[in-house]
């Protein structure tokens, strides 16, 4: 566990940063502030991928403005990046902003950084003094140069014209584009002052150079004890400057994120596994928590090399083996693998468990009347055919969620339905989850059978059509209404 400097503990919006508090992950957007919509839209984006705070630049009026917008509805705290006029910074913190970047220095005379100074101290809203080799002012550059020295010298002199008002909510970043330099401007600022730093390099390059130097220097910085949130600045899309954090706090032990291996492919592989490889590795930048995840090109030494894996995948002709911790599962055709993988992971991370029942019970009969009767008004909702159906029942930390049935159609057809997950709990890949056990409790009993075509059909609501044809269902166009209800029949064939 590294040892890390007890910093003053700033509050911006819902998220405490220094002191013990999580190193706290950052980004800016990139889009016109003023446009509301893209702006939130990038915000999500960010949220969605485990972005902490979201700064946005306020250029004029209309930026500031549209920060009663932007504030109300972004789901995570937002900073005002605001340089020169007090005014926009009087705008910014009425609208509801979580921290204000602002040199009060750059905004003109005392009375000006007063106003401001007595807004934040209202709203208990932090300042943060962003010094770089550009907003270093004539008398220090004349003393020190651009050397790390005045970067420090400018923060103290920001600094100390907030101290003097009586305010002491503040953060610092002290950022270089050079990573030598950037490493001793924070080592000498955190000798001196106990106040929280926003670590980063400024104008720090593209996807490759960017990441590989901003993994040095804030590796570095955290490695010895200094930091409470970072940054890593990107000439790409801001989502990317999550993952790169995310990775180097997780190098260092500071985060818990889903881990990828994968080998490089070689002449055994035998089917499409980049692309796979790829989609997996995007999905897991969307999750928290610890699993390690493995995408192996072959059957061959796949399951074996990657035996301390929590689960994987390693492939064979137009398909894949499913292990955990090396012990083979099952096999997946190659259509499904990746829905069934997702499935996987998302099952071991959200504590999602499953049971197979012959019977109708407490459990089912509650859900389906809470969703297809109260909630959808269906009348006729349990039939004759749950006699002779299997059933499946998911649970989340062990309460009820979802539920799905089959019976057996015909030799060899079987037909899929009653497949409903909780409305809190929807949206989150439950009732893929509920799809894939039917479809392994079927094929299982075909264990000891090559050489085979299985039939599965559905019924689905018009409206949850898209949902089966993305996990290649195909629809027959035998539709029919159903309660007043359009319906549309679908299947797949599995071959075994």
């Amino acid at each position: 566990m590294l040892k890390r400097k007890l910093t003053k503990e700033i509050k911006i919006g819902n998220i405490y940063i220094g002191g013990e508090n999580k190193i706290a992950i950052q980004s800016m957007t990139n889009t016109k502030t003023k446009d509301v919509d893209a702006t939130l839209k990038q915000i999500n984006d960010l949220y969605k991928y485990g972005c902490d705070i979201v700064r946005v630049a306020i250029l004029d009026i209309e930026d500031a403005n549209s920060l009663y917008a932007i504030c109300d509805a972004s789901p995570i705290p937002v900073v005002a990046d605001i340089h020169f006029d007090y005014r926009l910074a009087l705008i910014a913190i009425d609208a509801g902003i979580s921290k204000i970047r602002i040199n009060p220095g750059n905004i003109g005379s005392i009375d000006r950084i007063e106003k401001v100074v007595n807004a934040c101290k209202e709203k208990n809203i932090p300042i943060r003094i962003g010094v770089n080799n550009g907003s270093i002012n004539k008398e220090i550059a004349k003393k020190y140069g651009t050397d790390a020295k005045a970067l420090v010298e400018s923060a103290k002199e920001h600094i100390e014209i907030l101290e003097k008002l009586d305010f002491h909510n503040i953060v610092v970043s002290i950022k270089a584009s050079n990573v030598l330099k950037t490493i001793e401007a924070y080592t000498l600022f955190s000798e001196e002052y106990d106040y929280p730093v926003h670590l980063g390099l400024t104008e720090a390059g593209t996807i490759y150079s960017g990441s590989i130097k901003s993994s040095i220097a804030i590796g570095h910085l955290l490695l010895n004890g200094i930091g409470d949130t970072i940054r890593v600045s990107l000439t790409d899309d801001p989502v990317k400057e999550i993952i790169a954090a995310k990775e180097i706090l997780s190098a260092l032990g500071l985060y818990a994120k889903p881990e990828l291996i994968s080998c490089p492919t070689c002449g055994r592989c035998q089917y499409n596994m980049i692309p796979i490889a790829s989609s997996i590795s995007d999905y897991l930048n969307t999750k928290t928590g610890k699993i390690k995840v493995a995408v192996m090109g072959c059957a061959v030494n796949g399951p074996g090399e990657a035996k301390d894996a929590d689960l994987g995948i390693a492939g064979s002709k137009n398909s894949a083996l499913l292990f955990k911790k090396g012990r083979v599962i099952r096999k997946i055709p190659e259509e499904s693998i990746l829905s069934e993988l997702k499935n996987e992971i998302t099952m071991q991370l959200d504590n999602i468990t499953f049971k197979y029942f012959d019977k109708l019970n407490d459990d089912i009969i509650s859900l389906r009347t809470k969703i297809f009767v109260e909630e959808q008004g269906f009348t006729e909702e349990f039939d004759d055919i749950d006699d002779n159906s299997t059933f499946v029942l998911i649970y989340k930390n062990g309460k009820a969620i979802g539920t799905g049935r089959f019976f057996k159609e015909s030799a060899d057809t079987y037909h899929l339905g009653r497949i409903c997950v909780l409305k809190d709990y929807r949206l989150n890949g439950y009732g893929s989850i509920i799809l894939m056990l039917l479809e392994n409790k079927i094929t299982s009993l075909y264990e000891n059978i090559d050489n085979i075509d299985i039939t599965l059909k559905l019924s689905s609501q018009n409206q949850a059509k898209a949902f089966y044809e993305k996990l290649n269902y195909i629809d027959t166009l035998n539709d029919y209404y159903e309660q007043d209800c359009l319906h549309n029949r679908l299947q797949k064939i599995y071959h075994k």
